[in-house]
């Protein structure tokens, strides 16, 4: 290997040293309970916070009334929301309303006490998306105002199709599925902290393969790649090109648009790192033959069209 290569790779190391972030686990609940579905048009007074039996969410259908205290000042407010397959539909709470719109429409709302130790509930609506892309948008209200606080690239409560998503907690946290278009297309489960904004606050994202268990993808290298022993950047470890390759997961790094992604080399009997950066939209890697498409990197990777 040229003199140069080490150099460039050196240095790329040293530039990325600040990139380093240690794992979490967490508990993720199996499924999803939902809340008691009522009759259309029929208002009902939950004692202003969702069931408990329900894990904090209580799901109702579309084009129903239902009332909840959601500012916490002591008196329910009427909830009622409309949708309309990729259409414009209405959230109304109280005398407020806000226009929203929905690809493909779950058929149910939630009620969402993302933190039991707070004075407030959300509403949330969640939709299939236009292509297995589901979403829920979670609103708050303070009396006077609705407003859009964030969304979770999952299904959030009840649905037409009884799909298991995210769970929320009751301790300001949800845990939510999301996919990942790093090093081809694949699912995961993140953690999501709600406050006034939905922040992610996962480590690492394990791949969750298409029958919904976490595993491995298994890849063949095109080219001799660059990777890393660990995410300090400190030890690099070239991996021959035909090698095959485990992917296990990722991180996010601390410089944007750039990522860590984990995968057993069963040949070197080692578990190594791969850095990625976003461009454009494509993901590119650091190989022996220069800054590459993950794609032109790679035998094995599924990429949504």
């Amino acid at each position: 290997m040229k003199r140069t290569f080490w150099v460039l790779t050196i240095a790329l190391a040293v530039f990325l040293a600040g990139c380093n972030a240690s794992a979490v686990s967490f508990d993720t609940p199996s499924d999803v309970t939902s809340g008691e579905v009522i009759t259309e048009s029929v208002v009902r007074d939950f004692n202003e916070k969702p069931d408990q039996q329900t894990q904090f969410v209580a799901s109702h259908p579309v084009g129903t009334t239902v009332r909840y205290d959601l500012n916490g000042d002591g008196t329910g407010e009427d909830i009622t929301v409309v949708t309309q397959e990729n259409e414009a539909g209405q959230l109304t709470i109280g005398e407020a309303s806000v226009e929203i719109w929905c690809w493909t429409p779950t058929g149910y709302f939630t009620v969402v006490n993302v933190d039991d130790s707070a004075n407030r509930l959300l509403v949330g609506i969640s939709d299939y998306g236009p292509s297995d892309d589901p979403e829920t948008v979670l609103y708050a209200y303070d009396g006077m105002n609705i407003w859009e606080i964030g969304y979770l690239s999952d299904i959030l409560g009840r649905n037409m199709y009884d799909y298991e998503g995210a769970i929320c907690h009751g301790d300001g946290t949800i845990t939510a599925g999301r996919r990942w278009d790093v090093l081809g297309t694949w699912g995961t489960v993140g953690l999501y902290r709600v406050t006034d904004s939905v922040e992610d606050i996962t480590e690492f994202y394990p791949y969750i393969g298409w029958e919904g268990e976490q595993g491995t993808w298994d890849v063949r290298a095109r080219y001799d790649m660059i990777m890393f022993e660990n995410e300090m950047a400190e030890t690099i470890t070239v991996v021959p090109a035909g090698s095959t390759m485990k992917m296990m997961g990722m991180r996010k790094c601390s410089k944007d648009e750039m990522y860590w992604v984990q995968f057993e080399v069963p040949e070197q009997n080692k578990t190594l790192w791969l850095l990625t950066k976003k461009v454009d939209w494509a993901f590119y890697l650091y190989t022996n033959a220069g800054f590459i498409s993950s794609e032109e990197a790679f035998d094995g990777f599924f990429y949504a069209g």
